[in-house]
């Protein structure tokens, strides 16, 4: 079975959609990524999405639920589906900075056909990968500028993949 684009869309909905009452929604843009010492990827990497996020404390931890269609790393079209959670670190005047973390699943075909040519025992994943990252954010009102780190298959030798989204809550 394929994972379309159609079928990322229906889970994001499923996820979102019950939830939405209780929580706050919000669009995204993907603006770009940053691949420190990887001239073969593309840091052209622009899409959009929808998210929810609800508080858990009265800190204002909250967790949260997004999914998205952007251009990979690869250059080729790729949905992505993430949870986790963010907490506020510090307030300087009107903006919150925030830390956070999540996990999710993307698709990535070219890097999958790698990887299943390179590790042989490896199944067969529909070319979907989990993707973890820890993430800054600066919130200010409504709207948030975040940059997420995604750790590099190589690491500790290599940086991590940097990606840089704004959202604004409705």
């Amino acid at each position: 079975m394929s994972f379309t684009r159609g079928r990322c869309l229906a889970l994001v909905l499923l996820l979102c959609l019950p939830g939405a009452a209780i929580a706050d929604v919000y669009g995204l843009v993907h603006l770009r990524s940053v691949h420190p010492e990887e001239s073969n990827l593309t840091d052209h990497t622009p899409g959009f999405g929808i998210g929810m996020a609800r508080d858990l404390d009265q800190r204002g931890t909250e967790w949260f639920v997004e999914g998205a269609f952007f251009s990979n790393s690869y250059d080729e079209p790729s949905p992505l589906v993430m949870a986790g959670l963010s907490t506020p670190l510090a307030t300087i005047g009107p903006v919150e900075v925030r830390v956070g973390g999540a996990i999710g699943v993307g698709r990535y075909k070219k890097l999958c056909d790698k990887l299943m040519k390179r590790y042989e025992s490896m199944p067969d994943t529909q070319s979907i990968l989990p993707v973890v990252s820890a993430s800054l954010g600066l919130r200010v009102g409504k709207t948030d500028l975040r940059l997420s780190a995604i750790p590099h298959s190589k690491m500790p030798e290599r940086r991590p993949i940097l990606n840089i989204s704004l959202s604004r809550r409705f």
